[in-house]
């Protein structure tokens, strides 16, 4: 979106199917702005194909065919709507992957697939999606999409990028960590204000300003590069 050049003319009908992930809001309107005319969400993974769709803040209904449940880090369900690993299994799914004994292990139990995310089911027929089980925020036991607060990161002036993490450091709650990417319009000391307000309810909370983002080589974002470096302030810190 930022390379698009400023004679650029939105076609007519223009629509992104978007897989995997939640799409923040601000880059969806920035999108639907500038570029396309329909988004589409819906989850799914190469082993199941699709999960979900009409995924919409991370919630969507379950295909026909597929079903699933939630399941804590023993394998065992969850309570009714609490959050947990999303399992899954239809009748496209496959049952292992290729000369991996090792990885099929890891992810395919007794029929079901471990898909890696976390997630709830609110109600019979719909799945939330709070993302990877690594990029999950930890309050206190409970489970939280890094997403929301994300978003409302970024919607603060001075902010180009923002990512955030949560990592034990002693504390009954986790600290949570930000590395923000910041574009100079704004002092860094004036923004504390604001992101005090939009963090108010982390009684802990690194700030790590940060000239990029780590990324993969596939180029998501590198939540556990990212840990690490925030780790690292606050041993240095310390």
């Amino acid at each position: 979106l930022r390379e698009i050049p400023p004679a650029f003319v939105k076609p007519a009908r223009f629509s992104i199917t978007v897989i995997g992930a939640p799409l923040p809001a601000r880059l969806r309107e920035r999108a639907l702005g500038v570029l396309c005319t329909d988004i589409t969400c819906r989850y799914g993974s190469n082993e199941v194909w699709p999960i979900a769709l009409g995924m919409s803040d991370g919630a969507g209904t379950l295909c026909p065919g597929v079903e699933a449940r939630i399941v804590d880090a023993a394998g065992d369900e969850a309570a009714p709507g609490h959050a947990g690993h999303i399992a899954v299994r239809s009748a496209t799914m496959v049952d292992g992957y290729f000369a991996d004994p090792e990885a099929t292990g890891r992810h395919f139990r007794d029929g079901w697939f471990l898909t890696g995310d976390m997630g709830r089911l609110p109600r019979p027929g719909v799945i939330e999606l709070l993302g990877r089980a690594d990029d999950v925020l930890n309050y206190g036991g409970l489970k939280r999409s890094p997403v929301p607060l994300e978003t409302a990161l970024r919607a603060i002036p001075g902010v180009r990028d923002v990512a955030v993490t949560s990592f034990a450091s002693g504390h009954a709650i986790d600290t949570l960590g930000i590395a923000a990417v910041l574009d100079g319009r704004v002092p860094q000391d004036d923004l504390s204000p604001a992101i005090r307000l939009a963090t108010a309810e982390w009684p802990h909370v690194l700030v790590a300003p940060i000239a990029a983002l780590p990324v993969t080589a596939m180029g998501k974002l590198d939540r556990a590069e990212l840990r690490r470096r925030l780790m690292a302030e606050v041993r240095f810190a310390a």
